[in-house]
């Protein structure tokens, strides 16, 4: 009678194949060592500085023409990034100057009555949250389209 069985565990597929890609990876890793040291062993201490400055070297420049580029680099033109205009207090605000239609002005003030319906339930309440929640700025932005018909 056996005290300690082996229980079969549901992961086990999952480590054969761990321990597969474990040993696929130990295995190329010894190749490629082997075959670095089959290099060494035929180069001599003049070809292994050459390789060493060149391969130095080559770093070098690739990094300072990394840097250059970030540095440098001019924005593509056609594929501008949008921007918002930002508004100091003594420039006018960009809203009053656009024209609102009457069909817009009806739209935002059933928006408003949607809002104040929906403020006198909880259910409405919590409705409004997740919609401030997924869209932060569509309520400010509705209070600013109402303040320009005002």
């Amino acid at each position: 009678m056996r005290l300690f069985r082996r229980r079969k565990h549901p992961h086990q597929v999952q480590q054969v194949t761990s321990n597969l890609f474990r040993v696929a990876c130990l295995s190329l890793q010894r190749k490629w060592v082997h075959l670095m040291q089959r290099l060494d062993n035929k180069c001599t201490l003049r070809q292994k500085k050459v390789i060493l400055i060149i391969f130095c070297t080559a770093g070098c420049i690739y990094c300072i023409s990394l840097g250059l580029h970030a540095f440098n680099r001019q924005p593509h033109p056609h594929s501008p990034i949008p921007t918002t205009p930002l508004i100091k207090s003594g420039q006018p605000d960009p809203l009053s100057d656009s024209k609102l239609s009457a069909a817009d002005t009806v739209a935002i003030r059933g928006f408003r009555s949607a809002i104040d319906s929906m403020l006198k339930t909880n259910a409405g309440k919590a409705a409004l949250d997740s919609l401030q929640a997924i869209r932060p700025g569509l309520l400010d932005s509705f209070y600013q389209m109402e303040r320009t018909i005002q």
